[in-house]
C-alpha cells in the first residue's frame, strides 16, 4: 500500500488555495497546482490497458497535452522519465508516479492534490486511489458569494452563488459519510483563518504528517503559487498571513443579496451552525397537496403577521420564479437521464455487436487461413505429380527413340561386317 495520497477539496473561493499553499511549505510534502486530469483521464482509463500491459506512451502524452499540466512546471521529459523508471501496471500507478516525480522535482518525499473540483468526484477518486484522504474544507457560503462579486468569473448572482455552494458542500459531504472518518475530514476555513496552527496539526495528523513550523512561511512563496493559478487576479491575497475577517457578510453583503442566500441554502447554514442574517428569510413554505411534487407545490408566500418590505417581495417573486425553473431544470434533467441511459444502452448493444462482428471476422480470418495453407500443400501436390510426370514422359520418349533407332542399328552393324 502506498503512502496516504491527501486531496484537498471544496467549494471555489473557500481557502483550499491557502490550505495547499500551508501544506506546499511542509519540508515533505509537494502539493502542485490544481490538475483536473486525474479524473478526465480516469474516464478513458481503460484505453490505456493493451494486451503487452499499461500504455504508457500514451497516457503521457494525454498528460503532457491538457492544458492544467503545463501550470506543474514539470518537464514533459521528467515526467517520460518517471512513468518509464515507475512501469506502471495500471492507470493509477501510473498518476502516483507523476505526482511522485514532481515531489522528486520539488525536493519532496510526498505529494499530495489540489483541486477543488474534486469535491464532486471523491467517489471515483476513494475507489481508483485506496490510500486516499480527502480534506474537505468549508467556508460560509455568503463570504464565497462575497469572494465571487469580485471576479469576472464565476456564478452570476447571489441565487446561483447559493446553489452552487450548496451543491458542492453537501456533495462532499454526502461523500465524506459513506468514507468515515478514517478517510474524510472536515475543517472550518473561519477556524483556519483565525488560528491556524489546531486546525493544521489535526490535519497533519489526518495526513500522518509531522507537524512543522516551516508551513507558516508560505507567503515566501506567495508570487510562484499566484502565477501558476489560473485565474492569478483571484488569489493576491496569499501574500498575506491567515487572517480573519478579510471578507464579512454582515458588513459587506446587501440585504437583498443576503436574503435571496439564505432563502436558498439558509437550511445548510444552519446545519453547520453558522450565524443567520435575517432570521425572518425562513419562510414558511405551504403545500396544498403533500403528494404534490410539482404542480401541487405552492408558492412562496409571507408567513402569517410579518410585515414585508418591497425587497423581501420582490425576492419573493424571484424566488418563486425560481422554484419554476428549478421544476423545468429538473423535469429537462429526468428526460436527459432517460436519454443518456438510452445512449448508453444503444452504445453497449453497438459495442458487443462490433464484438461479436470481429469475433465473426476472426473466425472467417482462420477458415481462409485454413484454406489458403490447405491450397498451398494441394499445388505442392500438384507440383510434384507434374515433376514426376514430366520425368516419366522423358524416360517413355528416350524408350520409344531406342526401340525405333534398333532395327537401323543393327543392320549397319550387319553391313560392316559384311564389309
Amino acid at each position: 500500500m502506498s503512502e496516504v495520497f491527501p486531496f484537498i477539496v471544496g467549494s471555489g473561493r473557500s481557502g483550499t488555495t491557502l490550505l495547499r499553499a500551508l501544506l506546499d511549505a511542509h519540508p515533505q510534502l509537494a502539493v502542485p497546482p490544481e490538475s483536473y486530469f486525474v479524473v478526465t483521464l480516469a474516464r478513458k482509463a481503460e484505453t490505456y490497458s493493451k494486451p503487452d500491459g499499461f500504455d504508457r506512451q500514451a497516457f503521457v502524452e494525454d498528460v503532457i497535452a491538457h492544458p492544467r499540466f503545463t501550470r506543474w512546471g514539470l518537464p514533459s521529459e521528467a515526467a517520460r522519465a518517471a512513468l518509464e523508471a515507475a512501469a506502471p501496471a495500471d492507470y493509477p500507478a501510473a498518476v502516483r508516479a507523476l505526482y511522485g516525480a514532481y515531489a522528486a522535482a520539488q525536493g519532496k518525499s510526498r505529494y499530495a492534490d489540489k483541486t477543488p473540483k474534486y469535491v464532486k468526484d471523491i467517489p471515483r477518486l476513494s475507489s481508483l486511489f485506496p490510500e486516499a484522504r480527502f480534506v474537505h474544507i468549508i467556508r460560509d457560503g455568503r463570504d464565497v458569494a462575497l469572494s465571487f462579486k469580485d471576479l469576472t468569473w464565476g456564478p452570476n448572482g447571489p441565487i446561483e452563488a447559493a446553489l452552487r455552494w450548496r451543491g458542492w458542500v453537501e456533495l462532499g459531504r454526502a461523500a465524506g459519510r459513506d468514507l468515515g472518518e478514517g478517510r474524510y475530514l472536515e475543517v472550518s476555513y473561519e477556524d483556519l483563518a483565525a488560528d491556524p496552527e489546531p486546525v493544521l496539526r489535526r490535519i497533519c495528523d489526518f495526513l500522518e504528517l509531522e507537524f512543522s513550523e516551516q508551513m507558516f512561511r508560505y507567503v515566501d512563496k506567495a508570487e510562484e503559487i499566484i502565477g501558476a493559478n489560473y485565474y492569478p487576479e483571484g488569489h493576491a491575497r496569499i501574500r498575506m498571513p491567515p487572517t480573519k475577517g478579510l471578507r464579512d457578510w454582515r458588513e459587506h453583503m446587501d440585504r437583498a443579496d443576503l436574503i435571496k442566500f439564505e432563502l436558498v441554502a439558509g437550511d445548510l447554514l444552519d446545519e453547520l451552525e453558522y450565524e443567520r442574517g435575517v432570521p425572518e428569510a425562513t419562510l414558511e413554505r405551504r403545500r396544498e397537496n403533500d403528494d404534490a411534487q410539482v404542480e401541487g407545490e405552492l408558492p412562496i408566500t409571507a408567513a402569517e403577521g410579518v410585515d414585508l418590505d418591497s425587497d423581501l417581495l420582490a425576492t419573493i417573486d424571484e424566488m418563486n420564479y425560481l422554484r419554476k425553473r428549478t421544476r423545468r431544470l429538473e423535469y429537462r434533467t429526468r428526460k436527459f437521464g432517460k436519454q443518456r441511459d438510452r445512449y448508453l444502452r444503444e452504445r453497449d448493444t453497438r459495442q458487443r455487436r462490433l464484438e461479436r462482428a470481429e469475433r465473426v471476422h476472426a473466425r472467417q480470418l482462420e477458415k481462409l487461413e485454413r484454406r489458403r495453407k490447405t491450397a498451398v500443400r494441394r499445388r505442392k501436390k500438384v507440383e510434384r505429380t507434374l515433376r514426376g510426370l514430366e520425368e516419366t514422359r522423358w524416360w517413355r520418349t528416350r524408350l520409344r527413340l531406342k526401340r525405333w533407332t534398333r532395327p537401323f542399328t543393327s543392320l549397319r552393324a550387319r553391313n560392316k561386317l559384311r564389309s
